[in-house]
Formats: C-alpha cells, sequence, structure tokens
C-alpha cells in the first residue's frame, strides 16, 4: 500500500514554494523554488502551502489532484477532502 502524502512537481519555470504540516505556525518540510521536472513526495494528510505562483506547480495529495485559485502568493490548506484559503 502506497503512503498518503503530497507529490509536486514543477511545471514551465516553477515556482517558490513553502509547505509546512498542518498550520502555517507547522514544521517547514519543503522550502525553495521548484523548477520544471523537479518532483518530491512528503507523507502525511494535512499540509499548508504558500505558492507563489501556481502554474508552475501541479500538486496532488493521496493521488488525487489538488485544484488552486490561478492566483499569484496564494496560502493554502490542503486535506484529502477540501483546499481552503489560509492565513499566515
Amino acid at each position: 500500500m502506497q503512503a498518503t502524502g503530497l507529490r509536486f512537481v514543477g511545471l514551465g519555470k516553477g515556482s517558490y514554494l513553502e509547505v509546512r504540516r498542518r498550520t502555517a505556525a507547522g514544521h517547514m518540510v519543503f522550502q525553495g523554488t521548484l523548477r520544471g521536472g523537479d518532483k518530491e513526495f512528503i507523507i502525511g494528510k494535512r499540509f499548508w502551502l504558500y505558492v507563489r505562483s501556481p502554474a508552475g506547480v501541479h500538486f496532488s495529495l493521496g493521488g488525487k489532484p489538488v485544484s488552486l485559485p490561478a492566483r499569484r502568493n496564494l496560502k493554502v490548506v490542503v486535506t484529502p477532502t477540501k483546499t481552503a484559503r489560509a492565513g499566515g
């Protein structure tokens, strides 16, 4: 059985990202620029994301695509059942 987690892949020019566990105050698990073609996988079910350019990255959680609004400097919380805008 495959572990549940957040998979993200850089597209085009990529994007700067911050990925934290659970909330904006959670443990930082990824910080940096994901370039086109780069791939990462982090085990877990709930993540807080800061995405500078959503068009530069594709996310999936538990094998299901995560739909993000096309706005720069996006902050969201992603769980297996929903994606919601977040502060932080």
